[in-house]
């Protein structure tokens, strides 16, 4: 499957490793955003415009590419909701890792929730949808 992850951004390093396991089992990486750079700082002033512009289209096409999306949830997350949004917009098969279940969305039926990453692997190899 072609499978699009979401997560904080300062998150990357782990996406890179759930991107390994991904590939290892033998899916597809819609969107590689982790070698995006910072472009807003913590005070919400933009790092470089055009590039803000260029990385959200990406992240969203890529998200729109996918047949399966996976969100590393955490609380108060930010850009990641959007792409949760915009998958379960698009009918794409959603899955939830480590919610908090602060957020309305995460109880959405469209969502598949999981303990792990290893478990929504597994489960997307396993063409398990719900």
């Amino acid at each position: 499957m072609m499978v699009y992850v979401a997560a904080r951004f300062s998150k990357r390093e782990r996406v890179r490793g759930v991107y390994d396991l991904l590939l290892a089992a033998g899916h597809k990486i819609s969107c590689d955003w982790t070698i995006h750079e910072r472009t807003i700082n913590g005070d919400g002033a933009s790092g470089g415009t055009q590039r803000a512009v260029d990385q959200a289209g990406e992240d969203l096409d890529g998200g729109g590419a996918c047949t399966a999306f996976i969100l590393l949830a955490e609380p108060a997350m930010r850009g990641a909701l959007v792409e949760l949004g915009a998958a379960l917009a698009l009918h794409k098969l959603v899955y939830v890792v480590d919610a908090a279940y602060d957020n309305i969305f995460y109880y959405h039926p469209g969502i598949i929730h999981c303990d792990s990453v290893e478990e929504a692997i597994a489960m997307l190899s396993q063409g398990r949808e719900r």
